[in-house]
């Protein structure tokens, strides 16, 4: 998701977007992207992801208690992802 578009509703495109607006920006922000970069928003319970690449990583928003390669990492905070870590997410709290 990314902060939506809105020039698009004359052709039926809904604006969409991400619902935490300020945990994008703020997240982006951290790993140094645009504000408008995509990012990935979860709900409920969150995915088991291989990190395919070494990454700069930042994780905002509700505690879904994310643990790489099985440690606790900290919100709001940039995190390097080495190629082959697994990054896990539990059950929003």
């Amino acid at each position: 998701q990314d902060l939506g578009r809105s020039h698009y509703q004359q052709y039926g495109v809904p604006v969409g977007g991400v619902m935490d607006q300020s945990a994008l920006r703020m997240i982006n922000m951290l790993v140094g992207n645009e504000e408008n970069e995509a990012g990935l928003e979860m709900t409920i319970m969150g995915p088991k992801l291989l990190i395919k690449k070494t990454t700069l990583l930042a994780i905002g928003g509700a505690d879904m208690e994310p643990l790489l390669n099985g440690e606790r990492i900290p919100l709001w905070r940039s995190i390097l992802a080495e190629e082959g870590s697994m990054l896990c997410f539990g059950k929003v709290k």
